[in-house]
């Protein structure tokens, strides 16, 4: 008698298949955020959050991948004009996300799809000495994986924008100091900051508070805010953090990445409205 038995997948094939499944998702998940953006006539994403659920063994790996399809998906340009078919944001008639999860059927009014997303036109580059512009270079905007326990019907990553709607723009180039990355976008019509601050990795708390401080002084100098401005502050961290010493909103969760794939020891998304001379 002939015995048939059945063999498992080995893990290095598990570990394939859970990658592309990965990849999968972030795509539709990244995709989906586009629709909405354009559904809501975004034109410049001033950054993003990815939130993630993974484990400790391929947290870095998923961070990779969202920061990867984050990248690629703002630098589809050569000498500032976008390239044809080298982004999901080209319009070709065809949405993976509308056909996998709506099942083809339309949830977009035509005019949306024809909006281009990103907008590069209404972006203009301050360096850190004097006013710029693109001249044809990419701009990315800021990104951070967040690692979460858990996410709404099972899925494996959220993203969440914050976009800005057909106003001109001004990023300020980032700047890299004592491990801290600091960007920030103005808006030209009413002059609100928005800042992203990555933290860089650290064990000692008291090490991190002193970063966070100096990270936030520095932002505020660089847009020229007061330091006593009273602005909107939301940190993600694993650390213990005190909120009444820093004065913002703690969100407590497992890890957080830089669009680099690399750890951090928080992520900061503050809010600013500096004031015009009457």
């Amino acid at each position: 008698m002939e015995v048939v038995t059945r063999t498992r997948p080995s893990e290095e094939s598990q570990s394939e298949q859970d990658v592309a499944s990965f990849r999968l998702q972030t795509t539709l998940a990244l995709q989906h955020l586009w629709r909405i953006g354009k559904a809501m006539d975004v034109a410049w994403w001033v950054g993003a959050l990815a939130f993630v659920v993974a484990g400790k063994d391929d947290i870095k790996d998923k961070a990779s991948i969202a920061a990867l399809a984050w990248r690629k998906i703002h630098v589809p340009y050569k000498d500032g004009r976008p390239i044809e078919g080298s982004t999901p944001t080209d319009d070709t008639g065809f949405d993976v996300w509308n056909e996998r999860c709506m099942e083809g059927r339309s949830t977009l009014a035509t005019g949306h799809k024809n909006k281009v997303l990103p907008d590069i036109s209404c972006l203009s580059v301050v360096p850190d000495e004097g006013a710029g512009s693109l001249n044809g270079h990419s701009v990315v905007p800021p990104f951070f994986t967040i690692e979460v326990a858990q996410l709404p019907r099972s899925s494996q990553i959220e993203w969440q924008g914050l976009g800005v709607s057909r106003a001109a723009v001004n990023f300020f180039e980032p700047i890299q100091e004592h491990g801290n990355s600091i960007t920030a976008c103005s808006m030209v019509s009413n002059e609100k900051i928005f800042g992203f601050i990555g933290i860089g990795l650290s064990s000692m708390e008291d090490q991190v508070y002193n970063q966070i401080d100096a990270a936030i002084s520095r932002l505020l100098q660089r847009c020229r805010i007061p330091p006593t401005a009273d602005g909107h502050r939301t940190i993600y961290t694993s650390h213990e953090i005190d909120i009444n010493r820093l004065r913002a909103q703690v969100i407590p969760c497992r890890s957080v990445w830089d669009i680099q794939g690399e750890e951090l020891s928080a992520a900061i998304v503050v809010e600013y409205e500096r004031e015009v001379a009457g």
